[in-house]
């Protein structure tokens, strides 16, 4: 937990993936559907986004609440999410969901977002839900790799590693 106190750290990503598929709609509602984590038909209108929700849906929608707002977007989505990623390991499946939320959003609305302004976004999204973080997590799941990173991404930078074997048990 040194990084979270800005002491600097290599990070490495792992070989799981959350798929987000998203598309817009006219009913002024965000419907859900995140079957990896029994979530069928979820249904919150546009007016309501500002709203608290579970903690298993409240990474998606406040990152759509930070997108929209940044970028002035009101529109209704369907969303759909695949997850090969358990999200009790600890192994950032929360962070991944915002950066892939994020990042589909601005494939969705045309909004070019380079990988620091993903990152920024992101991790401000990380933030408003958990309060404290170092944003490591979010940084491997943008760059991939492994990587030498400072707290709030203050330095990423890539390390080129032929093999880094690690178990997590």
């Amino acid at each position: 937990h040194a990084v979270v106190h800005g002491r600097p750290c290599i990070v490495t990503s792992v070989a799981y993936r959350i798929n987000v598929s998203l598309g817009k709609n006219n009913n002024e509602i965000i419907r859900l559907n995140a079957p990896d984590i029994n979530i069928e038909n979820y249904i919150v209108p546009l007016k309501d986004l500002s709203k608290s929700y579970p903690r298993e849906t409240s990474f998606i929608f406040t990152a759509i609440r930070n997108f929209f707002k940044k970028y002035k977007i009101e529109s209704g989505l369907n969303i759909e999410t695949k997850s090969g990623l358990l999200n009790k390991l600890g192994l950032g499946s929360s962070s991944a969901v915002v950066v892939s939320m994020i990042k589909g959003l601005s494939e969705l609305f045309r909004i070019k977002l380079d990988n620091k302004e993903l990152f920024n976004l992101s991790y401000k999204t990380v933030l408003d839900i958990q309060e404290v973080g170092s944003g490591f997590d979010v940084a491997a799941t943008i760059y991939g790799g492994t990587l030498f990173f400072v707290t709030a991404g203050r330095i990423i930078k890539p390390i080129k590693v032929k093999e880094l074997p690690i178990i997590v048990g």
